[in-house]
C-alpha cells in the first residue's frame, strides 16, 4: 500500500478541504450505518486507510464503539488527531493494511477510497478476511463530490483527451470484481447509494486543478498537464466565466455491505 505514500504525506494538510462532503451526506452515512450494521458498544471496528478520519469519526461518535484506524501516512494520522470531533474511542496506528498488526478479530472492517490505490486489491481483501470475526461485516464505501461534472474539470479533461490522455477511475471495475469475489465464496452483499449536493466556487475548482490536489493528477505527464491548464484559462476567459460564481455539484456515498455465509 506504500505506492502513494508520498502523495498522501504531501496532501495531508489540505486533504479535508479537497475531499469535503456536505454535512447532510455525513448524517446520511451515519444513518445508513445505523440502519444496516448491528453495531454495539461491545463491538470492534477497523478502518483501513483511515486518513484524516472523515468516516471513522462518524462511526466512533455515532456508535460509541471502539474504532481502530490504520494508515501508512503518519501525516494523515496527525491531521486526524487535529479534528475537533475526534472521539476518545478512536485509536490510530501507523500500519500497512496488507500487514495488520492485530491478533484479535474485528466485527466490522471498512475501506473508503483505498482499493484503487493498491497494486493488488485482492491481496488487501485477503488481509481483511483474515482479520474479520466469523460473523464480521466488510464495507467498501466511496464518498465523494463529483468534480468531474464542473465546467473547469470538463474543459480541462476534454483537452487532455484531445492530447491522447484518457482519464478514468478504476473504482467501478473494482467494485464489480468485489461482488463476484464475495458471491463466489457464498457471501451476501447489499448496495446502497446516497446523493446530496455540494456548493463550491469556480475559483476553488480551478485551484484544485492548478495544484494537482488529487492523487491521479500527479500521474499525468507534466507537459500534457500544462497544455490542459493553459487551455482551461484561455477557455474560461473566452467564456467570461466569473471565478467567484458558486456552482452546485452532486455528492455521493456508495456503500457495498458484505456479510459472511450463514453458519451451518
Amino acid at each position: 500500500m506504500k505506492d502513494n505514500l508520498g502523495c498522501f504525506d504531501w496532501s495531508a494538510s489540505f486533504y479535508d478541504e479537497t475531499r469535503a462532503l456536505p454535512s447532510g451526506l455525513y448524517r446520511d452515512i451515519c444513518t445508513t450505518l445505523k440502519e444496516t450494521v448491528p453495531l454495539s458498544s461491545l463491538m470492534k471496528s477497523l478502518e483501513i486507510g483511515v486518513g484524516t478520519g472523515r468516516i471513522a469519526h462518524c462511526i466512533a461518535n455515532a456508535f460509541s464503539t471502539d474504532v481502530y484506524g490504520v494508515d501508512i501516512s503518519q501525516s494523515m494520522l496527525y491531521q486526524c488527531l487535529q479534528n475537533p470531533a475526534v472521539s476518545e474511542t478512536l485509536a490510530l496506528i501507523a500500519a500497512d493494511g496488507n500487514h495488520l498488526p492485530f491478533k484479535s478479530k474485528f466485527d466490522l472492517i471498512l475501506t473508503s477510497h483505498v482499493l484503487h490505490q493498491v497494486k493488488d486489491h485482492f491481496h488487501l481483501i485477503s488481509s481483511i478476511l483474515d482479520s474479520l470475526s466469523s460473523s464480521g461485516i466488510y464495507i467498501d464505501l466511496n464518498a465523494y463530490v463529483d468534480h468531474e461534472q464542473s465546467l473547469p474539470f470538463k474543459i480541462f479533461y476534454q483537452r487532455l483527451l484531445e492530447e491522447g490522455y484518457r482519464h478514468y477511475f478504476k473504482n467501478d471495475l473494482i467494485r464489480k470484481g468485489l461482488k463476484v469475489f464475495f458471491s463466489q465464496r457464498g457471501w451476501g452483499y447489499r448496495e446502497t447509494n446516497l446523493k446530496r449536493s455540494y456548493n463550491i466556487t469556480i475559483s476553488t475548482l480551478v485551484r484544485f486543478l492548478k495544484n494537482k490536489v488529487f492523487t491521479h493528477q500527479r500521474q499525468i505527464p507534466e507537459q500534457i498537464y500544462e497544455i490542459g491548464l493553459k487551455h482551461l484559462y484561455a477557455e474560461l476567459e473566452v467564456r467570461n466565466v466569473d471565478f467567484s460564481k458558486v456552482v452546485e455539484l452532486p455528492a455521493y456515498a456508495q456503500f457495498l455491505f458484505f456479510t459472511p455465509p450463514p453458519k451451518r
